[in-house]
């Protein structure tokens, strides 16, 4: 007579049992959040940029603007011209409140916005500004 060791059943595979696991890591997650501190609170969308001013140079445009939030993560500098779709030029650091755009051309209209931004996202875009490069006199 021989002996098998004792064995489990194969069990089917179910779905139900695979929704139980993730729930369970999901919670399992959410209090080791919770018991760090951190709770499940999300961050607040960042205030947007006021007062964005531009100056022109001889060969450039330069930005300035007034940080309103204490909680973005930085800045993002978006420009349009020939009244095409605005595109994202740059994403500066928090509290930068200064940009140059030397990329221009001579005889061209820009306009320019700026948005703070975080995890939350964007909030709505500071006052647009436009610029034009024009030959010395």
């Amino acid at each position: 007579m021989q002996f098998l060791p004792k064995t489990n059943p194969i069990r089917a595979w179910n779905p139900k049992r695979k929704q139980r696991a993730v729930l369970a890591l999901e919670l399992a997650k959410r209090r080791r959040k919770r018991a760090a501190g951190h709770g499940d609170d999300e961050p607040s969308v960042p205030n947007a940029p006021e007062n964005l001013n531009i100056t022109v140079n001889a060969a450039d445009f330069f930005f300035t603007w007034d940080d309103m939030s204490d909680n973005e993560e930085g800045f993002r500098v978006y420009r349009s011209m020939f009244g095409e779709p605005f595109e994202l030029i740059a994403e500066l650091g928090a509290d930068e409140v200064e940009f140059n755009d030397g990329a221009v051309e001579m005889g061209i209209v820009y306009t320019y916005y700026v948005v703070s931004f975080n995890v939350a996202g964007e909030p709505t875009q500071s006052n647009s500004v436009s610029g034009e490069l024009t030959p010395a006199e």
